[in-house]
């Protein structure tokens, strides 16, 4: 209920910031206050919608950083977001690894054409069972056939190397013969970049990126690393958020762990947009980076296309983008390089509705339109498991009552009901056999396993399995019960 009333006031908060950083655009002509009023109104929107605790937006446009930032970092402490606020930015960390390996190119230290066992001798990968030669460009692109399964292993946290993960992996298809996305490509980049930088990817990232884009607060965190600042993460459960914190693994940080602000992410996008600001051999780097591959689209049209860790789309001219979502934060990033044009959305929720949002602002700029039937798939899900989880409530209570009052009666009328051991055995093995089937779905269905289930779905998900065993013991006693009773009263009758 303490948490229910902070995000009722959390809210009430949000509308007043709203209001707030509207009134203060006074000094604005007519028609920059007439849009910045709009697209707060957009923000606080999509903010609400997706149950967003913090919410960090930068607009550079017409060569002026536009910020909208509302709600807590912290819900129970009501801590305020900032600027300075520290997000984790999700797959948006994919970008920095692909500029790495790209300024490693132009510094002559690799080619994407090398072959990536020249990096990692100890990794093998199957296609239809036999070793298969792969380039740097394979995880680059997202072509290399790694399955999405892979996920779920390099997220837990782990002492064995990227290589001992992927060892012996079976690929979906054949490398370079077409783009599947998978997460697993840039953990393996980020073995590379330490293997040719004799660094950790936290100092070789520094080193190549950070350091000379001046981004001090942007870091790839070590495993169990306190980050000062940092907004607590949340997810989903009954409609409402719930802190969540979610394990780091280090093998996984060139794919979603990096950690930033607002302001460093201005940075970030500033640097992007003006590299001719740059030295030549970040200059040359961030171009090929903002390259998409031509060689194997991401649809069949060629309207989509892969780069280093960027989405490129024609969408009224160049388009690139990319969205990130770990379990507990969500963020989202977009330029315009023709037009000077940045956006950024930085969020401690996991939420699909982030990732829409940038989208959804470049949308309002050109067309002054957005789309308003957005929907949030994880809130969906929320919304179905709390369903469900009612249901099962009701099944557990109507049982448990029928089951109590049938044993009155018979108390009432016979004494003591006693079961034997073999009723107690058979009420304990039925659960075990309904934990076993279920925990075979998540492999079975979705080639993951109940620790990557538990961590990216609500939380709702953990109270229907634990109301399922609970409905499933006392199902099973009723019916022991309900026959136990049934031959006492025919041995009786006799």
């Amino acid at each position: 209920m303490k948490q229910i009333n902070l995000l009722n006031s959390y809210f009430v908060l949000v509308c007043f910031l709203c209001l707030f950083s509207i009134n203060s655009l006074a000094n604005s002509s007519p028609e920059q206050h007439i849009q910045n009023a709009e697209l707060a109104e957009l923000i606080q929107s999509r903010m609400l919608m997706g149950k967003v605790p913090a919410l960090a937006v930068s607009i550079k446009f017409n060569d002026k950083f536009q910020r909208f930032i509302y709600g807590f970092s912290d819900l129970q402490k009501q801590n305020e977001n900032t600027a300075d606020t520290v997000y984790e930015i999700g797959s948006m960390s994919k970008a920095f690894t692909g500029l790495a390996i790209q300024i490693l190119a132009e510094q002559g230290k690799l080619s994407l054409n090398d072959d990536i066992r020249q990096y990692l001798p100890n990794l093998t990968l199957l296609y239809q069972d036999r070793p298969v030669k792969l380039d740097i460009e394979d995880f680059l692109y997202h072509t290399s056939g790694l399955p999405f399964s892979t996920l779920s292993y390099l997220e837990i946290p782990s002492s064995h190397t990227v290589e001992q993960q992927l060892q012996g992996v079976n690929l979906k298809f054949k490398p370079k013969s077409r783009y599947f996305y998978a997460s697993a490509n840039y953990d393996v980049l980020g073995a590379v970049i330490e293997k040719v930088t004799g660094q950790s990817y936290r100092h070789a990232i520094a080193t190549l990126i950070t350091q000379p884009f001046g981004m001090s607060d942007t870091v790839a965190v070590s495993d169990g690393e306190q980050i000062v600042n940092k907004a607590k993460g949340y997810k989903v459960r009954f409609g409402y958020p719930i802190e969540l914190d979610a394990p780091i693994a280090h093998n996984h940080v060139p794919s979603a762990y990096i950690h930033s602000t607002l302001t460093d992410m201005e940075k970030w996008m500033d640097r992007l947009l003006y590299a001719n600001k740059l030295t030549p051999i970040l200059r040359r780097a961030i171009d090929q980076s903002l390259q998409g591959n031509l060689d194997i689209p991401v649809n069949g049209d060629n309207h989509i296309l892969y780069a280093s860790g960027w989405f490129i789309e024609q969408r009224q001219g160049t388009y690139i983008n990319h969205g990130g979502q770990n379990p507990n934060f969500s963020s989202c990033l977009a330029l315009r390089p023709d037009e000077q044009i940045g956006i950024v959305a930085l969020a401690n929720i996991n939420t699909n509705i982030i990732l829409q949002l940038c989208s959804d602002i470049d949308s309002y700029l050109h067309n002054q339109q957005y789309r308003d039937d957005v929907k949030d798939l994880i809130l969906f899900i929320d919304f179905i498991f709390s369903i469900l989880s009612t249901i099962l409530l009701i099944m557990i209570i109507v049982v448990g009552v029928r089951m109590g009052i049938r044993i009155y009666r018979y108390r009432r009328r016979n004494g003591m009901l006693t079961l034997s051991y073999r009723d107690c055995l058979i009420v304990l093995l039925a659960p075990l056999v309904i934990a076993g089937i279920f925990y075979v779905i998540p492999g079975f269905f979705f080639a993951v396993n109940w620790h990557f289930t538990l961590l990216w779905l609500p939380s709702t998900l953990s109270v229907v399995l634990i109301y399922i065993v609970i409905l499933t013991i006392l199902l099973t006693l009723n019916h022991r019960i309900k026959k136990k009773i049934s031959l006492n009263e025919e041995l009786n009758n006799d």
